[in-house]
């Protein structure tokens, strides 16, 4: 999707915006969105056929919920310099230790770990909702760019129980056995559900971060909530 059409990444990178970068997490969360939509049009072409798009939709919405909390920090970071004593100490708090994780290149999840303990206090609950989505789609997506043959077995179990891979297709054979076809991992999490997932889950996460920052006068991510926030379903 051109720069142009995505909400965010035009209003960010205005150049009557005081932070004069150019912000790519929202267009990287459209790629996702673009190629779960081209799932869709596989899949009623095809069916039941492998839509290969939905590899892109994963690595693209991980990316996206990657960058987010990097390009966030680095805008909080700026407001807070710009505008001393303006914001309350959780977003000053924000800045500082996420720019540190930053530039220190720790863990995605830590990160985001760090955001919620500095702006509400506690961190995320593992195991509950949009954390879990999260660090499933973060741990699918390291999966798919080095493809270790060590597939993170459970968590596409979670998938498969939920409906949302590919089912191999059966046939009887002349013996009256049921057999299967062999479907690879990544063939089975090739489908427009998976692709879907993959996009709400990213914005779910990002979300979440978003709703912790004070609204008004003390909310440095305001032009992010009119924008991403109100166009991203």
């Amino acid at each position: 999707m051109p720069a142009e059409t995505d909400p965010v990444h035009e209003k960010l990178s205005s150049p009557t915006y005081s932070v004069p970068v150019y912000w790519h997490f929202g267009q990287l969360w459209y790629l996702a969105r673009d190629a779960a939509l081209r799932c869709v049009e596989i899949e009623l072409r095809d069916p039941p056929g492998i839509a290969g798009d939905a590899i892109v939709a994963i690595v693209m919405a991980a990316s996206a919920v990657e960058a987010f909390v990097n390009e966030v920090a680095f805008l909080v970071e700026s407001h807070v310099a710009s505008t001393p004593g303006h914001y309350p100490d959780s977003v000053v708090a924000f800045g500082t230790i996420l720019m540190d994780a930053v530039r220190a290149r720790t863990d995605i999840g830590i990160k985001y770990q760090l955001a919620s303990t500095t702006l509400t206090g506690k961190p995320f609950r593992k195991g509950e909702q949009p954390y879990q989505d999260f660090a499933d789609l973060i741990r699918l997506r390291n999966w798919l760019v080095h493809l270790s043959p060590r597939a993170p077995n459970t968590v596409i179990a979670r998938f498969r129980q939920a409906g949302l891979t590919l089912t191999p297709l059966t046939w009887t054979d002349e013996g009256g056995t049921l057999r299967e076809a062999t479907l690879s991992k990544v063939d089975s999490i090739s489908t427009s559900r998976m692709a879907r997932w993959a996009c709400d889950a990213a914005r779910h996460q990002i979300l979440s971060v978003i709703d912790m920052f004070p609204t008004g006068q003390a909310d440095p991510l305001s032009i992010i909530r009119q924008t991403f926030a109100q166009n991203v379903s």
